[in-house]
């Protein structure tokens, strides 16, 4: 909006009148009401009991909206919560079954090998306990794609 909206209008003789704002006495002794340098400037041909009235209603409106608002974001930080909770579970048993897998692989090759003499300690076994593939829990992986 640009510019200012400006409404003046002639009240009748007697109509009463809720003004807030300051009164200020000149000279002559006539009291004018005027807008105060800080704070609001309110004039309302409403009684005082009705601007009260109405402003509770705005002030329940108000209430019930803030609730509202606190449910949702309880609601958005209970979703995050459990969202983080179960990806950790689902982590923590895959790591699970791969080094299962990882185990059951070694105690295979360990039954095929038990023939065979090993000058070396397992170091290669030792390594394929986190480097096999999680599709296929046998195969050692190349290469991750993490999303």
């Amino acid at each position: 909006m640009l510019g200012v909206k400006r409404t003046e209008r002639v009240l009748p003789t007697g109509t009463s009148l809720t003004v807030v704002g300051e009164a200020i006495k000149d000279d002559v002794g006539t009291i004018r009401i005027q807008r105060p340098h800080k704070g609001p400037f309110y004039a309302s041909s409403k009684s005082i009991d009705q601007l009260i009235v109405n402003l509770g209603k705005w002030a329940k409106l108000y209430r019930i909206a803030s609730m509202g608002f606190a449910t949702f974001g309880v609601f958005l930080l209970a979703k995050r919560a459990l969202q983080h909770f179960l990806e950790r579970r689902r982590r923590h048993e895959l790591q699970k079954r791969v080094l299962n897998a990882a185990a059951q692989r070694q105690a295979r090759e360990a039954e095929g090998s038990k023939g065979t003499s090993d000058a070396e300690p397992n170091s290669k076994k030792d390594q394929l306990v986190l480097d096999i593939c999680v599709i296929c829990l046998e195969q050692e992986y190349n290469a991750v794609f993490v999303p």
